[in-house]
């Protein structure tokens, strides 16, 4: 099985983890399927030589809601488009009521067919319009999705979740580039049309910036100044009922 197809399948069965929970922050009916027995193998090894494996799994169940919370709330406020590269085996488009809105799901050509192939067998109705990209993030993937039907000017939000921690400062830099440069819409009530990537940007690529860069830090360096979320995706997630219950 490929590396990414691996990792990807590992994170559904940290999904499925928290799916099982009676204090759940969500609930995924497909992560069974998506992770499978690769995907629970993997975690069961994670687990074993990872001391703070307990830590990991609260981590990527906060920002599993912290996205959904977001990505929700925009579609209602009338959001169109929703991206998510590195979509890697996420079910928003099958677990999240967003009737009339688009979600372009990005990844490894590799990755998305594995997901097709699992999800053919599930027989789950959409809940929203799905259209999945093949392409390599750290090579030309924006044509990709503007020939499938995005468009520039309008609204979108975009969820960049678990995959700059993966790469190098230029493959960051490129990624944020072309995500800023395909936005042309001005006008969002959330001030600015590609605010939640800085949400997790805050966290995934700071780590990964040689100057010590934070998400704001890369908005504006890539000429498109937000309202600054840095802090803030934990933050505002301590803020909320389920946000307090775990400490990570």
């Amino acid at each position: 099985m490929p590396e990414v197809v691996q990792s990807a399948r590992w994170v559904a069965a940290q999904r499925l983890r928290e799916s099982e929970r009676t204090d759940r922050l969500f609930s995924d009916p497909l992560a069974p399927a998506l992770s499978g027995d690769e995907g629970m193998a993997a975690l069961k090894l994670s687990e074993k030589y990872n001391p703070r494996h307990e830590e990991t799994a609260n981590y990527i169940a906060i920002r599993t809601r912290f996205f959904d919370d977001v990505a929700q709330a925009d579609a209602t406020a009338g959001t169109r488009q929703i991206v998510l590269p590195a979509a890697g085996m996420d079910a928003r488009a099958y677990r999240i009521s967003w009737l009339g809105t688009t979600l372009y799901e990005i990844d490894h050509p590799h990755v998305l067919a594995a997901k097709e192939e699992i999800l053919q067998a599930q027989h789950r109705a959409l809940e929203c319009k799905r259209i999945t990209i093949g392409a390599d993030l750290t090579q030309d993937w924006i044509h990709g999705l503007l020939d499938s039907g995005f468009r520039s000017n309008e609204q979108s939000t975009w969820l960049i979740e678990g995959l700059f921690y993966y790469l190098d400062e230029p493959a960051v830099n490129r990624i944020l580039k072309d995500s800023f440069s395909s936005c042309r819409a001005r006008q969002r009530a959330r001030n600015g049309p590609c605010e939640p990537i800085l949400a997790h940007c805050s966290v995934d690529a700071a780590g990964s910036q040689g100057d010590g860069r934070t998400g704001d830090g890369l908005a504006v360096w890539h000429g498109r100044p937000c309202r600054a979320l840095r802090c803030a995706w934990l933050g505002c997630c301590h803020e909320r009922p389920w946000g307090r219950r775990r400490e990570i």
